[in-house]
């Protein structure tokens, strides 16, 4: 996000604010999330801070609404990827020796840990009746096992030292 995203993501948390019980957050509280979340994209902000909204019943923290944004971009490119081996490989034909394939392109991309996915899905994903359907199938289970820390990028991560800086500054934690 830039410095002119931040009307508009004021206007989002005041929205926030107003569907949870813990009312509009202060102008401080707004600049240290707009502060933690800036290096991200604000639609993808924005509707992670929606969905939030849809399923749970507090405002969301900043690790909240930043492990969704990042999981959920995580989870797009992933699926690309499956998507195109299992294209190239199961779908064309290649059975068993084909999974094999596909098991060494993603050790050679460093992303290993999607082969019980493939497992799981490439059959569908390859050659299911309903593309879309399977996409948003996959994507809760990807997000499901991100959330039992079977993948990566659903670990925790540090607030950089500005952000804690403020944050002392504001006698908040």
């Amino acid at each position: 996000m830039t410095r002119q995203d931040f009307d508009r993501f004021t206007k989002l948390m005041l929205t926030i604010g107003e569907a949870t019980p813990q009312g509009k957050p202060s102008p401080e509280k707004i600049e240290i999330y707009f502060r933690c979340l800036e290096d991200m994209n604000y639609e993808a902000v924005k509707q992670n801070a929606m969905n939030h909204l849809r399923y749970e019943k507090f405002f969301p923290t900043i690790s909240e609404l930043r492990n969704e944004a990042q999981l959920e971009i995580q989870a797009q490119e992933d699926y690309a990827i499956i998507k195109q081996l299992c294209q190239d490989f199961l779908f064309a034909g290649f059975g068993r020796s084909g999974t094999e394939a596909i098991r060494l392109m993603l050790e050679e991309r460093g992303k290993g840990y999607l082969m019980p996915m493939v497992r799981r899905w490439g059959a569908e994903i390859a050659n299911g009746y309903n593309p879309t359907a399977t996409r948003a199938q996959f994507l809760r289970a990807y997000k499901a096992d991100a959330q039992r820390d079977r993948l990566p990028g659903s670990e925790r991560k540090e607030l950089p030292e500005p952000v804690k800086a403020l944050a002392e500054k504001l006698g908040t934690k």
